[in-house]
C-alpha cells in the first residue's frame, strides 16, 4: 500500500497490473503524475511482472513495493541519504514488522537490531529479508544477465539479491521501514495449505 505522502518527494511509482479484474486501473490513475501505470495485456509471472515494471524505471534507485504491503514514511528518504553517501552499495535492506492478518497481530521480524555489512553468503545460509524493504542501485543491474528469473517462483528475490550480492556489497538497517502483511491469499500461504 502507497500513499504519496512521503518525507522524500522526488519519486515516481512504477504500477505494474498483472491482469487484475478489479479497479485496480481506476484507483491507480487516480494519483498524481508521478504514478505511472501500466497493464499487462496478459497474466505473467511475479518474476516477469517484477521484470516488467524494473525496466521501465527512470531512477538512480529501484524500490519495491508489494500491494499487500506498506512503507514507512520515512522509508525512501532514509535509504536515499544512505545510498547517496555509499557509492559500492548495490543493495540496501531494512528491518521490517509482520503483521498477521489472520491473527490479527503484529510481531518484529527476527532480524538483527543492529546495522551490518551483508556478505554473498548471508544470502545462501540465512536468508531473512523482505523484498518490499529493499532499495537497488540501477547501475547494480548492469552485471546481470537477467534480473528475476521469471522460472522461479517464491524465492525469485532471493535468487535476484543473491546475485547482486555477489558482485556488490550489500547493507542492512535495522530501521523498520516496512510492514509485511501474511494473510490467506498470499501465494506462499497457498502453497502451504
Amino acid at each position: 500500500m502507497i500513499t504519496l505522502n512521503r518525507s522524500y518527494i522526488w519519486f515516481a511509482v512504477i504500477f505494474w497490473d498483472n491482469c487484475s479484474d478489479d479497479e485496480t486501473s481506476y484507483i491507480a490513475q487516480s494519483f498524481d503524475s508521478r504514478m505511472k501505470y501500466f497493464r499487462s495485456d496478459l497474466y505473467t509471472t511475479l518474476g516477469e511482472a517484477r521484470n516488467e515494471a524494473v525496466s521501465r524505471a527512470e531512477g538512480e534507485y529501484i524500490a519495491f513495493l508489494d500491494c499487500d504491503d506498506i512503507w514507512e514514511r520515512e522509508k525512501l528518504q532514509l535509504q536515499v541519504t544512505f545510498m547517496d553517501e555509499h557509492n559500492d552499495v548495490g543493495l540496501l535492506l531494512t528491518n521490517f514488522k509482520i503483521m498477521n492478518m489472520l491473527s490479527n497481530k503484529t510481531i518484529s521480524s527476527n532480524n538483527p537490531s543492529t546495522d551490518m555489512e551483508l556478505g554473498y553468503s548471508n544470502f545462501l545460509c540465512d536468508y531473512k529479508y523482505c523484498l518490499s524493504t529493499s532499495m537497488i542501485r540501477k547501475s547494480a543491474l548492469e552485471k546481470l544477465s537477467m534480473w528475476f528469473d521469471s522460472h522461479l517462483q517464491y524465492v525469485e528475490e532471493y535468487d535476484f539479491f543473491a546475485r547482486i550480492a555477489y558482485h556488490w556489497n550489500v547493507y542492512y538497517l535495522s530501521s523498520v521501514t516496512t510492514t509485511y502483511r501474511v494473510h490467506k491469499n498470499m501465494n506462499s500461504i497457498k502453497l502451504s495449505g
